[in-house]
């Protein structure tokens, strides 16, 4: 397994997946196979508003209310992940592909400038092995998870 340690957070990938550096802060997440899924992680200090946030924008490209639709999403469950993590999902309608948004904890929550890490992926909902490579994506973050000073669910039961 690779791991990846940014916006001071650390946190494993499925095998086979790689880091790559690609500019001040950002490192590309790269999947396995013929079509690998990409995930884009970018340190950030203030969040805002998640679906207008400048990286947001520069990475996935400007919310359209007329095209898109807008949801929440959980990855991980309480139950089988030592981290769940709540993301947004955006839908351009029609077509398959899906636009996610999830940001990492905060080490330091007392400290406003705290850098934490915002995760960007685009997926296609019909392609198979996006599913599969986003699925185990999810899987190995929530579970491998460790952000400085959060106690991290190892049991499976509740803190």
């Amino acid at each position: 397994m690779q791991d990846v340690q940014a916006c001071q957070n650390a946190f494993s990938l499925p095998n086979g997946w790689q880091v790559q550096a690609a500019g001040e802060q950002r490192w590309l997440l790269k999947g396995t196979g013929e079509r690998p899924l990409q995930v884009t992680l970018k340190c950030i200090t203030e969040l805002g508003n998640t679906l207008e946030h400048p990286a947001v924008t520069a990475e996935l490209g400007p919310l359209e209310p007329k095209r898109m639709s807008v949801q929440f999403a959980s990855w991980g469950e309480a139950v089988d992940s030592g981290y769940p993590i709540r993301a947004l999902q955006r839908r351009i309608v029609p077509g398959t592909e899906v636009q996610e948004i999830a940001e990492l904890p905060r080490a330091d929550r007392s400290n406003p400038n705290a850098p934490h890490g915002l995760l960007m992926l685009r997926w296609d909902e019909e392609d198979a092995s996006h599913i599969q490579q986003r699925k185990a994506f999810i899987a190995t973050l929530t579970q491998s998870l460790e952000a400085p000073g959060t106690a991290k669910n190892t049991t499976g039961t509740a803190p």
